[in-house]
């Protein structure tokens, strides 16, 4: 009966430790997967505001190198409400 007993639990405590391992392994796998895609976002992230920084520099330099009055006449062209 003791026999029987101990035997139980050293397959109950097998079982334990495979799940514990299993899920040790697992969350590793898990936590690396993240770090990769939040690396993918932020590589993408940064890409665009370089984009974006880009295209204000070419903006402001657009923007200089014109007269006043052009500028204006630009933006009242392109900056209207619909309907008016």
């Amino acid at each position: 009966m003791q026999t029987l007993l101990t035997v139980l639990a050293v397959i109950a405590g097998l079982v334990v430790a495979a799940f514990g391992l299993g899920r040790s392994r697992g969350k590793k796998a898990a936590e690396t997967t993240a770090a990769a895609e939040r690396a993918s976002v932020k590589a993408e992230e940064s890409e665009k505001h370089i984009e974006v920084l880009k295209n204000a520099v070419e903006v402001q330099q657009d923007i200089s190198s014109q007269p006043d009055a052009a500028v204006s006449e630009r933006l009242r062209e392109r900056w209207r409400r619909e309907g008016d």
